[in-house]
Formats: structure tokens, C-alpha cells, sequence
């Protein structure tokens, strides 16, 4: 009883075993097989950093419909034990929803992302995909080639890829490029080799010095072995002599390697000695920084950009952002120079009101620069813009500037007007009035026949010159002065009237300036003659102040009080403001005085006001001389007791010196008694 028992259980767990492994149609191995890739492609050779890519099609070799088939891979091996990481391989669909019997999958990509650096040479892969429902799958071996790739990136160069040092004579500036290999193999003998003429006319120079390295040009300088992802920083150093010339030396840069010749890379080196503009040279916190973007005080021209055109007489729109790096506030100015650097002179120079500028914080200065009218400059020069920006009051402590260089035009045909004036500038109606215009040829050519014109429509005013002829910029008969009267209508408007002086050149072309011209107390209620000038010129010297007299007459029934002001044309001199009181029908002179401070000669205009409004105005013509040295004859002896005698003072002190005496006298002889 007990084997045949034995052998009904035998078969009953065969059986059950049976019933718990699912049946493998046509006998394929669920792990091994089911699932074949067709049409199947290799990834292309590729460059490290970048991605390649292959493709395939999944064969269902069964009999049923496959859903939910995915896709995996091993790690990508390559020489040398390299490799590239599974996670770096992927696949678009990433799943294939289903798949009938016998039947091919759509085109599958998968890409293979090549890491910066990957080791040159031979990768091989698998790719596997398996059908998640029933576990049939399939393998294939994939390979490509990494390719060697040998490159360097250089960093620290300006935008046009230059290398560039702004500094003046007997100074020193440095500058750091960083090479690095971005390729995949390590860059051995590597080298740097400076040339270039640095030297002025009297053998003074421009030397350099790499990583504290004195350096010969025309001789390499090594470097030696960059690894793969790795840097080398270079910092050079440039010193100029005292004496060196201001202008701007040109030369190269070479770097290179002599195992691969193929990576040689050339840039230009320009070292741009300029004025000193800091006082102790670029300092931050009273020590020396070396370049517009070190120290506290940063620089950034934002506009123009370098090397932006600019024709003479045009206005530059600048725009700059200053960094306040430091732990403190600060109230920076800033002051634009506009510089030839061929002539080593100033062209134009204009300050900006300082503004304070947060710890930590950057702000932005807007401003404006014009190109003078200057017959002299030579546009095949050299022209820089240096931006100084320094703290107010203290620049020994904090100063630095930047620099770009600009270039000027001049038109063939240009004739421009430099100054417009009207004299006076307030009146009545049937006053006459003067208009003066200097015109200046700042183009290359003659002008032949050159026309000045004043016109204001509502006025009448259409005033005419002669034909005239000036000579080009650079001759000597190059510019004229041309005057207009004109008598005010007596039926003319109250009120403010702009006035255009116009100058026609070159048969049609024209430029025009504009004044305003007031006409007021027309209708006789407020006389025209409430001011008069003794005196309508003036002649002094630089820094010396002088009295400009005028008389204020009342014609009318009550006592007035005018406003008198002085104001000076352009900046030679400050303004003057000052209440004068007049009683009915009376006249007083008084005096405004001016201080001179700019050799030339000027105008100023005197205007009176009564309770606001202007009732007259005069201008008074002011010569001012450079200042001179004046020598004094010494006075010795009796000439010193003839220039006592001759002083009321000295006799003065005499009489009481004897009233003493004399009281002293008398004292002493009633004292006896």
C-alpha cells in the first residue's frame, strides 16, 4: 500500500509543477530570445562633448501581440578601462506600447552622450529590449569611436579677442589669459611667444615679464604639459620707461605646441601708454590695482562701444557702470577725457557731479561729450576716451579709469556756425536789435560760396549775407564773422521768439544754431530807458575783480524796487543778483562786481526785472588779459619818510603823540609844586 501511495504523490507534484511553469511557445527561452533587432545601425565616430547617435527596429518573432517592450543597456566600454556610464545612453520612444506578431517596431533612436574628455578609441556597448508582459527579450552589441581630439580654449583676451593694457610711462600693469585643454589628450610642450615693436624713437620701452619671468620677444616661452580638463593661467606683466612716448605699440601673441602643430593660436597685444590720469596712478584704498576691473572702484563703458565713428561738432552719448565694491558708501565723480594720443594733448575733457554710490551696489552715469569744432585735429590720429572715476575729495585713496579707443571724421563739405549772439537779447517794439554769427569750415574741401542767413517768420526777420568763400579746415582764412541789424516792428508780439541763424555751404547743404529773442512793454506803460550804462567796455586781468556800473532810472510816480542781474556769457565769470530801490522820478549808479577767471574776450548782459518781468536790458563787452607780473620799485631812506609825510595818517598820529607829550610835560611840573 505504502508505493503505490508514494507514487500518486510523486506524480502529483510533477504535475504541479507543470501547472506553475507557463508554457514557451515554439520552445525559445523567455531571457535569451523573442525579440530580434533589425535594420540596426552603429553610432557614429564622435567628438568628446558632444552626443552620437544610432537607430534599430524591434522584430516580434512570435505568434501573439506584445505590449509594453522597453529598453536598457550595459555600460559602454572603452581602451584603457574607459567608459562611458549606461545613464549616459538613451532612447526615443523609450516604449513600445505594443507589438503585433511578426511585425516590426517603428525606427528606434538611441543616443550616446560623449563626456568632455572621454579617452580616444573603441567603445563597445549592449542594448537590450524586453517585452515586460511576458519577459521575451533580445540583446545586441553596439560600437563606435571617440575621436582624439586636441584643442585649448583661451580666456582673458577683450571681446575682439585682444589682449590690451592701458597704463602710463614708469608703470606697471598685469594681465592674466588662462589656457585650457578641452580636448581629450594632454597638450605637451606648450609655449608662448611674444613679438611686436615696443620701443619708441629714443630706445624707450615696453617690456614684458610672464608668471614673474622676464621674457625676450621673438624667444618662446614654455609652458609645458596641460592635462585634459585641466588649466594654466599666465599672468603678463608689461612695465613702460619713464620717457616712453604716448601712443599705442602693436604686437602678437603666439601660442603653440611642438608635439601638435595644428593648434597654434595668434592674437594681438597692444600696450596703449597714456596720460596719468590718478593722481597716484589706479589705487584702492590708497594701494595700486592693476586694471579698470580691480579695487573697489570698478569701470565699465557701456557706450560707446570701441572704436564707435564720431564726425566732428557731433555729441557722444556716454553711458557707464560703476561698481562700489567696498564695505563702505562712497561718493564717486567721474570725469570724461577725450584724448590724442599721436599729439599727446587733451582734446576735450568734461566732469560729472559726484553721486553716491552704495556699498556693494553698481550705478550707472549718464552723460554727454561733445567733439569740438577743432580746425586742428587731424582724424588719422589716435583718439581715446578714458573714463576716470575716483571718490570725491579723497582720489589718492581711490581712483581708477578705462579707456576706449574712438574714431573722428571729418566731411568733405562742412561749414558749421560756433557762436550766435543777440544783442540785446530783451527789447521793445522799434528797438534795434544786432545779430552776430562766427562760421567756421571744418570740412576737407574749400567752400566757395558760403551764405548767412537770420530769419524768424512772425518777426520779418529774413536777413541775408554776402556770397563769401572760406578756406578748408586746415588754411588759415577758414572762418568769418558776419553782424545783422534789424529794428523790432512797432505792431510786433509780446512774448519769446526763437531765432535762427543759418549757414548754407556746397550749394544746398545747411546748418542752423537757434537764440531766443524777448519782446516785452510794448504798450508804453513801462519806459525802455529805465536802464543806462556809463561804460559798455571793460578790460582786466585773470582772478583780478572789477566793478561793471550801471544807473537805474524811475520815471514813474512811486517809489520801485528792481531786480538787477548780472550774468556773464559762458563761465568766465560767476553771476550777479542784486535789489536796487528807486524813488519816484530819481536815478542811482550802482556798482556789481565781477572776478575773471578765463583769458578771452567776453560779454555780459545786465537785465533789470520789476516784480518779475524784464523791463531792460544792456551788454557790456569785458577784455580780460593773462595775468602779468608786476615789480615794484624798492623805497629806501627819505624817500620812505617823503611817502609817510605826504599821509594824512602819519600826521594824524604825529598830533597826538605831541598832545601826550605835552600833557605829560605839565604833570610832572605841577607835581614839583
Amino acid at each position: 500500500m505504502k508505493k503505490p501511495f508514494f507514487i500518486v504523490i510523486l506524480l502529483v507534484l510533477v504535475l504541479g509543477l507543470n501547472l506553475a511553469t507557463p508554457l514557451q511557445p515554439d520552445g525559445i527561452n523567455s531571457l535569451d530570445e523573442g525579440l530580434e533587432f533589425v535594420n540596426f545601425e552603429n553610432p557614429l565616430d564622435s567628438n568628446p562633448g558632444t552626443g552620437t547617435s544610432g537607430q534599430f527596429r524591434i522584430h516580434n518573432t512570435h505568434t501573439e501581440l506584445l505590449t509594453g517592450i522597453g529598453f536598457s543597456n550595459s555600460d559602454v566600454n572603452g581602451p584603457g578601462g574607459a567608459v562611458i556610464l549606461s545613464n549616459e545612453v538613451g532612447f526615443s520612444p523609450a516604449l513600445i506600447s505594443s507589438l503585433d506578431a511578426d511585425q516590426n517596431s517603428e525606427f528606434v533612436t538611441y543616443t550616446v552622450n560623449i563626456p568632455s574628455g572621454q579617452t580616444p578609441g573603441l567603445y563597445q556597448g549592449t542594448l537590450t529590449a524586453q517585452d515586460f508582459t511576458t519577459n521575451y527579450s533580445g540583446t545586441i552589441d553596439f560600437s563606435f569611436a571617440v575621436n582624439q581630439l586636441i584643442q585649448y580654449s583661451v580666456s582673458g583676451l577683450d571681446s575682439d579677442d585682444e589682449l590690451i593694457y592701458s597704463l602710463p610711462e614708469d608703470d606697471t600693469q598685469e594681465e592674466t589669459i588662462r589656457l585650457t585643454n578641452t580636448g581629450n589628450v594632454d597638450l605637451t610642450n606648450m609655449r608662448i611667444t611674444l613679438n611686436g615693436d615696443f620701443t619708441d624713437s629714443d630706445d624707450n620701452e615696453a617690456s614684458f615679464r610672464i608668471n614673474n619671468n622676464a621674457v625676450t620677444l621673438g624667444t618662446p616661452y614654455s609652458v609645458g604639459t596641460i592635462t585634459i580638463g585641466s588649466s594654466t593661467e599666465l599672468d603678463i606683466e608689461v612695465s613702460t620707461d619713464n620717457g616712453i612716448r604716448l601712443e599705442t605699440y602693436t604686437g602678437t601673441a603666439t601660442i603653440e605646441s611642438t608635439t601638435y602643430p595644428g593648434i597654434t593660436f595668434t592674437f594681438p597685444v597692444n600696450v596703449r601708454v597714456e596720460p596719468e590720469l590718478c593722481k597716484d596712478g589706479r589705487v584702492s584704498d590708497g594701494d595700486p590695482v592693476g586694471g579698470p576691473n580691480s579695487g573697489n572702484i570698478r569701470i565699465d563703458i557701456q557706450e560707446p562701444d570701441d572704436g564707435d565713428d564720431f564726425k566732428i561738432g557731433e555729441e557722444m552719448d556716454i553711458e557707464v557702470n560703476i561698481d562700489n565694491t567696498d564695505d563702505n558708501d562712497m561718493d564717486i565723480a567721474l570725469e570724461a577725457i577725450l584724448y590724442n594720443i599721436d599729439e599727446d594733448e587733451e582734446v576735450e575733457n568734461i566732469e560729472v557731479e559726484e553721486e553716491e554710490v552704495e556699498e556693494g551696489k553698481d550705478e550707472d552715469f549718464k552723460f554727454e561729450l561733445t567733439i569740438p569744432f577743432d580746425e586742428d585735429l587731424d582724424t588719422d590720429d589716435t583718439f581715446i576716451l578714458y573714463i576716470k572715476a575716483f571718490e570725491d575729495g579723497d582720489e589718492d585713496e581711490n581712483c581708477n579709469y578705462d579707456s576706449i579707443e574712438i574714431e573722428i571724421e571729418r566731411e568733405s563739405h562742412e561749414v558749421v556756425i560756433t557762436d550766435f549772439q543777440i544783442n540785446p537779447s530783451v527789447v521793445s517794439c522799434g528797438d534795434t536789435v544786432s545779430f552776430t554769427t562766427d562760421v567756421l569750415n571744418v570740412g576737407e574741401k574749400d567752400e566757395d560760396d558760403v551764405k548767412v542767413s537770420i530769419i524768424q517768420n512772425t518777426l520779418g526777420i529774413n536777413l541775408f549775407s554776402e556770397i563769401f568763400d572760406l578756406e578748408k579746415h586746415s588754411d588759415k582764412d577758414n572762418d568769418a564773422v558776419k553782424t545783422f541789424s534789424y529794428k523790432i516792428p512797432e505792431d510786433a508780439s509780446e512774448g519769446s521768439h526763437l531765432i535762427q541763424a543759418k549757414v548754407t555751404f556746397d550749394g544746398s547743404n545747411t546748418n542752423s544754431v537757434f537764440q531766443s529773442l524777448t519782446i516785452q512793454n510794448c504798450d508804453g506803460t513801462v519806459s525802455g530807458d529805465v536802464l543806462s550804462l556809463p561804460q559798455t567796455s571793460y578790460t582786466t586781468t585773470i582772478g583780478s575783480s572789477f566793478s561793471v556800473g550801471y544807473i537805474i532810472t524811475n520815471t514813474g510816480s512811486t517809489s520801485e524796487t528792481y531786480t538787477v542781474e548780472v550774468t556773464p556769457s559762458g563761465s568766465w565769470a560767476s553771476p550777479v543778483t542784486e535789489s536796487v530801490t528807486v524813488s519816484a522820478g530819481q536815478s542811482t549808479t550802482e556798482y556789481a562786481f565781477l572776478t575773471s577767471n578765463a583769458e578771452g574776450t567776453y560779454t555780459a548782459t545786465i537785465t533789470v526785472r520789476e516784480s518779475g518781468s524784464v523791463v531792460d536790458s544792456k551788454t557790456v563787452n569785458v577784455n580780460v588779459n593773462p595775468r602779468s607780473t608786476i615789480f615794484a620799485p624798492s623805497v629806501t631812506g627819505g624817500s620812505v619818510l617823503r611817502n609817510l609825510s605826504n599821509s594824512p595818517t602819519f600826521w594824524i598820529v604825529g598830533i597826538v603823540i605831541l598832545v601826550i607829550l605835552i600833557i605829560l610835560v605839565l604833570w610832572a611840573v605841577f607835581r614839583k609844586r
